[in-house]
């Protein structure tokens, strides 16, 4: 008989390569169980076990690589839940934060709401906060 702990592996994996090489449909969807599924039931199935915390940890970095922006903070949030990051490991999302950066580009300011502001300081004052549009 195969332990649960097992089972909860192998079930999280098929799930999670359903998020990285799934089609759009089935990778919305599976995102969506695991949302709506999996989670709520994070404390049977993911918690109490540190094996499945760093198999979990593992794959979402892959997923990681090629992600939505919404994709991405919820992925994030997922990984801040984990016990393994809460204790120590906070470390590890900073590293996948900053790989997701991309640091040859150039920054540019882009316009304001409004499409009003006409100089690269009014956007910056109303990036801020300091005057609004």
């Amino acid at each position: 008989m195969y332990s649960s702990l097992f089972v909860t592996a192998a079930a999280l994996n098929a799930l999670l390569y359903h998020i990285q090489t799934g089609e759009e449909l089935m990778r919305e969807r599976a995102i969506q169980f695991f949302r709506e599924k999996v989670l709520p039931l994070s404390n049977q199935l993911i918690h109490p076990s540190e094996a499945i915390e760093r198999f979990l940890l593992d794959y979402i970095k892959k997923i990681l690589l090629d992600v939505t922006e919404d994709e991405f903070k919820f992925f994030v949030d997922v990984l801040s839940s984990l016990n393994i990051v809460k204790n120590g490991g906070g470390q590890e999302i900073i590293n996948i934060i900053a790989d997701q950066i991309d640091t040859n580009a150039e920054f540019a300011v882009s316009t304001c709401c409004c499409g009003e502001c006409d100089d690269d300081a009014s956007r910056l004052r109303t990036m801020h906060g300091i005057e609004g549009c």
